[in-house]
């Protein structure tokens, strides 16, 4: 996922794809949900942009493959939901 954003009923899509269902496709309501949007605004979902990153950076580092595959350590992630990218 590049670009996460969340709808109003508070899921969140990969920008490109949501904004596909609502031009291309014509749809009005949350594809998880069924719910009719109120509002078509795209709410960027800095957090799980982080958090993907992070795993990708863990996932590329020239680490051996198990410990790449490693559970992030507890006291790391409260840095990886809070730091600016």
């Amino acid at each position: 996922m590049e670009d996460p954003v969340t709808v109003s009923t508070g899921v969140t899509y990969e920008r490109r794809i949501i904004e596909r269902w609502f031009f291309k496709y014509g749809k009005t309501t949350c594809p998880a949900t069924m719910q009719r949007l109120a509002s078509f605004d795209l709410t960027p979902n800095h957090t799980l942009k982080r958090v993907i990153s992070t795993w990708r950076d863990c996932a590329s580092s020239p680490s051996s493959p198990t410990d790449t595959l490693a559970p992030m350590a507890r006291e790391r992630l409260p840095s990886v939901l809070t730091d600016e990218t």
